[in-house]
């Protein structure tokens, strides 16, 4: 009669060793060997910006996915170099999922201050402003380097015409009238306004307010001393001729805005190297091109 009880006891223990192994699982895994994912399909750039508007001052933080930022910089500058700033729609990239949501984030946070459509508009440029400037050839080794708004802010860095194609993006995606303004080997934005203080262009029969990119502190109409008095051409933005890179994933980005009050009001700062001052001395002919209201 003791045999069937011999018998059983090594099946118990088999099962109690087994059950305790599978329990044991959730805690050893995590040690084990992890496969690690492609950098295409997990990693994102984080870059951090400061600006100050109001006598404010926001603090914020974009993870930008590796692949958006590849998606751009693929295209070779043998491509950006023959389009020219009559052709400058194609860097506008309002269709980008990324941008967009950056521009809805801009937007609540100038609404939920109550700011007025020029406030806006300042607000947004003070935050494209705080990106730093440098040449072309300084930051990329290109003598001439048109970037993506991506690019732009990956890269926390960039000369006239890459500020001001980020610029004009985020006012088009916000829906304000937007051209690029061309003074003497300079690039800068107009952005559609009525009965406003400051500097405009007429094109079209609308008035387009000189908004100054890469300078700190400078508002919609303020303009430099050193364009006064100088002609400027004046470019529509067709975002038609946008490139729009093929992506499955759909991208967007969450912001976190810290402010904090009575920041200090930058002094209105400009940037020109000797070249840009020789040029500015020479004139140059009003080129118009039709424009079409998007």
């Amino acid at each position: 009669m003791s045999r069937p009880l011999l018998s059983r006891k090594p099946v118990r223990l088999l099962i109690i060793f087994t059950l305790a192994f599978i329990v044991s699982l959730p805690i050893i895994r995590p040690f084990g060997t992890v496969t690690a994912q492609s950098p295409n399909q997990s990693q994102y750039y984080n870059t951090d910006f400061a600006w100050n508007y109001g006598g404010d001052h926001w603090d914020w933080n974009l993870s930008i996915p590796v692949t958006l930022y590849d998606a751009y910089i693929a295209i070779p500058d043998s491509v950006r170099t023959q389009i020219g700033l009559a052709d400058f729609g194609y860097f506008t990239t309002t269709q980008d999922n990324y941008l967009q949501t950056l521009a809805e984030k801009l937007d609540c946070t100038a609404t939920q201050l109550g700011y007025s459509s020029t406030d806006e508009a300042n607000f947004v440029l003070a935050f494209v402003q705080s990106i730093p400037y440098a040449f072309d050839n300084v930051s990329t080794g290109y003598q001439d380097y048109p970037r993506f708004p991506i690019e732009t802010l990956v890269d926390d860095v960039g000369d006239c015409k890459s500020h001001s194609i980020l610029f004009a993006t985020l006012m088009l995606t916000l829906g304000y009238g937007t051209v690029f303004i061309n003074p003497p080997d300079h690039l800068a934005v107009g952005v559609r306004g009525n009965n406003l203080q400051g500097t405009y262009w007429t094109y079209n029969n609308e008035t387009y307010y000189y908004c100054e990119t890469t300078g700190v502190g400078f508002t919609m109409g303020e303009l430099p001393q050193q364009f006064t008095g100088q002609s400027a051409n004046v470019y529509p933005i067709n975002v038609n001729e946008q490139y729009v890179p093929n992506l499955q994933a759909t991208l967007i980005t969450q912001p976190n805005p810290v402010i904090s009050s009575n920041a200090p009001t930058p002094t209105p700062t400009f940037q020109l190297n000797p070249i840009q001052l020789f040029l500015l001395t020479h004139q140059q002919s009003n080129q118009f091109h039709q424009f079409q209201l998007i």
